[in-house]
């Protein structure tokens, strides 16, 4: 995905903005400057921090999740697909929403959790 992405980039991009029902998914994506990539993820728990002030509980530490690829905030939501500011699955360490993470459950291979 990402070298096709790398080629044909605008034309993904132009493909989005022509589809009808779906909410913007947050800022135009400049393809003059870094594209953080990576839809497809699992990951580990670092740590959480409470960002909402609601009490939202976030699975222990080393816990392998994999999640919906979005990011909330106060303000919507941002896609985990490819972004100028929000890392991907293809980063070292990303920020996720606590809310959308899943378990992987137990005795499940983690390179089948996502592909």
């Amino acid at each position: 995905m990402g070298l096709h992405f790398a080629r044909h980039g605008g034309d993904v991009l132009a493909a989005g903005r022509q589809m009808e029902g779906l909410p913007a998914a947050g800022p135009e994506v400049d393809l003059s400057s870094d594209v953080f990539m990576g839809h497809e993820f699992r990951a580990e728990v670092l740590g959480a921090v409470p960002a909402d002030g609601y009490g939202t509980s976030a699975p222990a530490p080393w816990t392998v999740v994999t999640s919906v690829p979005v990011l909330l905030s106060p303000t919507g939501f941002e896609m985990i697909v490819y972004s100028n500011t929000t890392l991907g699955g293809y980063a070292e360490r990303m920020v996720l929403s606590a809310p959308l993470l899943l378990p992987v459950p137990n005795g499940l291979d983690a390179r089948r959790a996502a592909p």
